[in-house]
């Protein structure tokens, strides 16, 4: 008679705080569906006599709410009631954890996934066994929930969609018969819902994507972990300086100038290391193979050392700044003509997280 008084009680209070400040709810959906428990029986001193297999099939019924507050990308705070009700038994299952839509939240189809945590109470509706001198039949336990579905807006606010959930516990209700036990032990349900939706607000029926990217990156505001990297610096996919990279210069035939290092780039290598103390820079110089060899090694150690006492005399740590010549060694492509000759005059700047990586 009172199977699914608690879900009707948490109902009343989630439609109760709906309606007081819809600011901070950004939906609410209402489920129904098919479950399934999985469960499995424990007896000692050859268990209780007469103990029926507890239901495996039962119906679902959720009601979730899900907030307006976005603590990660499209990822939201949600939390929900779940009852399951078998012929034998019920789990009230309230919960809350993180849900992530893969879409824009403008588009009409939005399939999402669900992570939380759910506390399981179990309560039997009639006794599996008859005649039980004592029993611990009801239980408890923290459950690890998983959700997988979709909701379909019909129209701005008024969604159906579907629903598969996972909920993983472990509950053992005890019987205890003279001096046998039979622990009957559930473990997990998997249900199957449809559902309805109502998400409140304006919400245009175009996508309008924020696309702005103010520190011209290539990684829009919304998923720029670092809003102010320095012009032409190559970041990862959050916005933020690679661990490593390098800029080549190509320099004129037998000479060097700082212009080349600090304008060619088009790269503020100062500014770039003063504001990023974790980084140290490699400075290696090239030539081609014109000329001795010797001469070559001593050329580009000349590039490199000069480049380096560039960056010193502008306030970088010396220790901060390897230079490295390698003379006409290891050339970009043959020295079979002007052009590849010059591609091999060179100087390279390996920007590197001394932390983190150990540059060859």
């Amino acid at each position: 008679m009172v199977r699914g008084i608690s879900f009707a009680m948490c109902s009343l209070i989630l439609a109760t705080t709906v309606q007081a400040d819809e600011r901070w709810v950004d939906s609410i959906s209402l489920g129904a569906g098919f479950s399934r428990a999985f469960n499995s029986l424990d007896s000692q001193n050859d268990g209780v006599d007469g103990v029926t297999d507890p239901d495996e099939d039962g119906g679902a019924v959720n009601l979730s709410l899900t907030f307006n507050s976005e603590w990660f990308p499209s990822t939201r705070p949600y939390i929900d009631f779940t009852s399951l009700i078998h012929d034998d038994r019920d789990f009230s299952i309230p919960g809350a954890g993180l849900r992530y839509d893969f879409n824009e939240r403008t588009e009409s189809f939005q399939p999402f996934t669900k992570v939380g945590l759910g506390y399981v109470f179990t309560s039997w509706d009639e006794e599996p066994v008859p005649n039980i001198i004592s029993e611990q039949p009801d239980g408890e336990s923290l459950g690890i929930v998983l959700q997988g579905g979709f909701d379909y807006y019909l129209t701005k606010n008024l969604a159906v969609g579907g629903v598969l959930r996972l909920d993983s516990y472990d509950i053992g209700s005890i019987i205890v018969q003279d001096s046998k036990t039979t622990t009957i032990n559930d473990n997990a349900s998997l249900s199957a819902l449809l559902s309805l939706t109502y998400r409140f607000g304006e919400h245009s029926s175009k996508p309008v994507v924020e696309r702005k990217d103010s520190d011209g990156d290539g990684v829009i505001n919304r998923y720029d972990r670092c809003p102010d990297t320095l012009k032409n610096v190559p970041v990862s996919q959050y916005g933020c300086p690679m661990d490593m990279f390098e800029f080549a210069l190509e320099i004129k035939f037998a000479k060097f100038h700082i212009a080349d290092l600090t304008q060619s780039p088009n790269f503020p290598v100062v500014e770039f290391l003063s504001r990023h103390p974790e980084y140290d820079v490699r400075i290696t110089g090239y030539t081609d193979n014109v000329g001795s060899e010797a001469f070559n090694q001593q050329l580009s150690e000349k590039r490199a050392n000069k480049a380096k006492a560039f960056l010193v005399d502008k306030g970088i740590s010396s220790e901060r700044v390897i230079a490295v010549g390698r003379g006409e060694k290891d050339p970009m492509v043959d020295n079979t003509s002007p052009e590849n000759r010059t591609k091999n005059r060179r100087i390279t700047a390996l920007f590197y997280k001394s932390d983190k990586v150990l540059p060859q």
